[in-house]
């Protein structure tokens, strides 16, 4: 018979030296020991190997516990931690009642202890990952009756993707290799499935159908405006590209801050920066946009660089129409790390208004990134890797300073929504189109676009669903589910570059369903 696996148990301590005894009775019960001196050491070796769980010393010298306990926690939101202190602060209780700490123990400690901790820690792992497999039937049935309904709605396609999301987090948190194949399937199914939907009834939403969902130009008027003319302090952050996977595990680590009402809308079409964030800011419609603001809305710069340098003009003209309370609105734009450094003296010196409005667009350029190659692509390179970004970002970051802020104040609300999604690309979808086209990754426009098979949805009237008309014979392509536009002629070439890289302005679950969290402090 093959030997029983032991867990594997890191011991962080800069005193290891004198628990070679607690180290020696542990051992001998069963666990293998791996011990470091330090926090920077235990994160190097977390990134290396799995572990079971840590034992972690509060009080050591350079990186203390808590400093390496958010570090661990980044590279692995699941590794239990035990926390061995000192203290008996009700601070350090919070977080582990709240979920930072798995256990905590004060010293001095016996090895009996120890013991016991380790196995209720261990063994909450053990029910953890026994629960979700028993449950993996009901949720592939439920997936499938919301795939195969014909009458199914958005909110259903929404409650689908949120509990996608979350198995997909189990099964790489509990090391559940054997479902990722049936999972990956289940979530291309449904990802090609929900692309077919919502092609179909987009039309209807934007024409005021009955069964429309909260699209991105009503986010400010059903999520923020409201506080606004209540008497609210608001603060309005919209985070590029964040994807609903990525806030979920934002969402843990502000809980303890903030209560929070999480809604999930449908973004505009197409699902890219010039359509989205505009339409969120403006509350209209593409069309509505260009129409209004002609010299605003140049669909032609869709690779530029400056997309969105009008949109505090249309936070401020839809303000004025909807929410007369949200006088002198402040509005602020972070691009890189040299503005987000920027940022943290804004959020430092911020003082309250009815309205104030940050974008944050790191994610965004991450994202770009995956298709590039290179460090930060490295890091984004898989539906896994992505929202641990995302979290590895927000730990320190400006963000992360600006909510802890607002939590201080007992009378604000913060609104926190995202413009647009991004998806994992992997196969071609052929479209013939002139040189003048405006071509991205996932969608193009310009005159009588012609898709070739499957995998690319053509849009031969714009304006019903809400883009701009503005020439003859003017046509959109949208790429669905996980593919990426190409020309006819050298398909491979295209395909090599697109292929394997996070992209947006198409339809997919990932790039649509979309985060809006009202947050009002504890």
């Amino acid at each position: 018979m093959p030997e029983e696996r032991r867990p594997e148990i890191l011991w962080v301590d800069d005193e290891i030296d004198l628990l070679k005894s607690q180290i020696q009775f542990l051992e001998n019960r069963g666990y293998r020991v791996t011990t470091v001196t330090n926090g920077p050491d235990a994160v190097a070796l977390v990134k290396e190997r799995p572990f079971d769980a840590v034992l972690l010393d509060e009080i050591m010298v350079g990186m203390d516990g808590i400093e390496a306990l958010h570090a661990l926690k980044a590279v692995d939101a699941s590794l239990p931690v035990i926390m061995v202190t000192k203290s008996t602060e009700e601070t350090l209780m919070d977080d582990a009642y709240f979920g930072e700490i798995d256990d905590f123990l004060v010293k001095p400690v016996s090895p009996h202890q120890i013991l016991s901790s380790l196995k209720k820690v261990l063994d909450l792992e053990r029910l953890r990952r026994g629960r979700f497999v028993g449950s993996w039937g009901e949720y592939y049935n439920r997936a499938q009756q919301v795939i195969n309904d014909p009458a199914a709605t958005f909110a259903d396609w929404a409650d689908l993707y949120l509990d996608m999301c979350r198995a997909r987090r189990e099964i790489a948190d509990l090391n559940l290799a054997a479902l990722e194949p049936l999972q990956n399937e289940l979530v291309a199914e449904a990802d090609r499935t929900f692309a077919a939907y919502l092609c179909e009834r987009y039309p209807s939403w934007v024409s005021g159908g009955a069964d429309r969902p909260h699209l991105s130009w009503d986010v400010l008027d059903e999520f923020v405006f409201p506080h606004v003319e209540a008497g609210r302090r608001v603060y309005f952050v919209v985070v590029d590209c964040l994807r609903l996977d990525q806030w979920l595990l934002l969402e843990e680590r502000v809980a303890g801050l903030y209560r929070i009402e999480r809604s999930l809308y449908c973004g505009a079409l197409p699902s890219s920066t010039i359509y989205a964030r505009n339409a969120l800011f403006a509350g209209k419609p593409p069309a509505e946009i260009a129409g209004r603001y002609k010299d605003a809305f140049q669909e032609e710069a869709a690779l530029g660089e400056s997309l969105n340098r009008y949109e505090e003009q249309f936070l401020a003209d839809h303000a004025a129409r909807h929410a007369p309370k949200a006088r002198k609105i402040r509005y602020y734009k972070f691009a890189n790390r040299k503005q987000e450094r920027k940022a943290r003296k804004i959020v430092e010196t911020l003082s309250p208004r009815p309205l104030t409005a940050f974008v944050f667009n790191f994610i965004d350029t991450v994202t770009h990134e995956s298709g590039r190659g290179g460090a930060l692509g490295a890091l984004a390179s898989s539906a896994e890797a992505l929202p641990r970004l995302a979290l590895t970002w927000y730990l320190g970051s400006p963000l992360e300073q600006l909510l802890q802020k607002i939590a201080e104040d007992k009378e604000a609300v913060a609104v926190v929504t995202s413009d647009h999604g991004s998806t994992l690309t992997d196969t071609p979808a052929v479209v013939y189109a002139d040189k003048e086209a405006t071509k991205t990754p996932r969608y193009w426009l310009g005159r009588d676009l012609r898709p070739e098979g499957e995998g690319a949805y053509l849009i031969r009237h714009p304006e019903n669903f809400g883009l701009p008309a503005d020439y003859l014979a003017k046509t959109y392509v949208l790429a669905q589910g996980s593919r990426h536009l190409v020309f006819s002629y050298h398909l491979r070439e295209y395909h090599r570059r697109f292929e394997g890289g996070f992209y947006h302005g198409g339809v997919s679950l990932p790039e649509l369903v979309l985060p809006v969290a009202v947050m009002t402090p504890k």
